[in-house]
């Protein structure tokens, strides 16, 4: 955990290995803690090796939980491409619900994503 420029503590859960159904509940204690312990939580997925849709469920339902919070929930960008080729492939750049979560950007940086 580190203090911000506004006092407030930024947590960056690091995520490696597989991420998958089969760690999805080891993740989401994972989510869950970090999310109580910060006001701030950016997630990293540089070392991830594996992803599924089991990731990216569990990635949005932390950032719902974390916006009824008022907890800034953040990726660390630019994603991962284990993690990129689970949203492509389940077609999440092009949810403008949620584009610019994935993509750090707006909706032009989402379209870009999903050409890819």
């Amino acid at each position: 955990m580190v203090l911000m420029d506004d006092g407030f503590p930024t947590t960056t859960l690091r995520l490696s290995g597989s991420e998958t159904i089969a760690q999805v509940d080891g993740l989401c204690d994972r989510l869950r803690a970090s999310l109580q312990a910060s006001h701030s939580v950016i997630v990293d997925c540089d070392a991830l090796e594996e992803a599924d849709l089991a990731l990216v469920q569990a990635l949005i339902a932390a950032r719902l939980s974390a916006q009824r919070r008022r907890t800034a929930f953040h990726l660390k960008h630019p994603l991962c491409e284990p993690l990129s080729d689970a949203l492509r492939r389940g077609g999440f750049f092009n949810d403008p619900q949620h584009a610019a979560f994935w993509t750090g950007g707006d909706e032009q940086h989402a379209q870009d994503h999903s050409q890819r």
